[in-house]
């Protein structure tokens, strides 16, 4: 085994090392954390959001792909089985999203290094996959920075957790900063800054160590 494999089993997603450790993925570290509850949201709202995000999330990823030559053009998903909604309001979610992508490329001069890139941090057992690394432009200087993106009506604390725990992985260690490229249902994208803090690194590094005791133990089984 020579590649980091990720994979899902009733019990969340979870990293298999290229020496076979198994550890929890960093989203499921974050929700441990957090304990987000969407109770309050009907279950079609909810439902509608959650495919939108994914639909917009890959948008956003071909363009990267696209911008880095790996694909030929983008393709706007189609219209999934299930979506509480109309065809044409679907599609034209999935153009506004590409259509502020490619804004942020443009302002940010964006310039992609990798897209989804399997990563594990090593020292605290994780693994993460973050959409995309990148050089861009930020406050007068070209930096080296990791970028997640996020259709969503407001921003989490579980999504800027991620961008903390991102930020440890064995290959994103020389990031200069972590961004969420914020795709607003209307107008256009912002690109949300997180800045470091150490009590979300510690909290993380805290959880993951309680979930890799209970993955040896076979309290969570992956």
């Amino acid at each position: 085994m020579s590649a980091i494999e990720a994979y899902y089993s009733a019990n969340g997603k979870f990293y298999r090392s290229p020496k076979g450790t198994v550890h929890p993925s960093l989203g499921m570290v974050c929700s441990e954390i957090t304990k987000e509850d969407f109770s309050y949201v009907g279950l079609e709202s909810l439902e509608r959001a959650i495919l939108l995000g994914e639909g917009a999330h890959d948008v956003c990823c071909q363009y990267s792909l696209h911008v880095l030559n790996h694909l030929k053009e983008v393709v706007l998903p189609p219209m999934p089985a299930g979506f509480p909604g109309e065809v044409t309001s679907w599609n034209m979610a999935m153009a506004h999203s590409l259509t502020q992508v490619i804004d942020l490329f443009q302002q940010y001069d964006i310039e992609p290094v990798a897209v989804e890139e399997t990563a594990l941090c090593s020292q605290y057992g994780f693994g993460g996959q973050p959409d995309f690394l990148c050089r861009l432009k930020w406050k007068g200087r070209r930096i080296l920075a990791v970028v997640d993106y996020k259709r969503v009506a407001k921003l989490s604390k579980s999504h800027q957790l991620k961008l903390e725990g991102y930020r440890m992985l064995d290959s994103f260690s020389d990031t200069k900063a972590g961004f969420i490229a914020w795709l607003k249902r209307d107008g256009p994208a912002q690109l949300h800054q997180v800045i470091p803090n150490g009590a979300d690194k510690a909290a993380i590094c805290g959880m993951a160590g309680v979930l890799n005791w209970r993955i040896s133990n076979r309290i969570l089984v992956p």
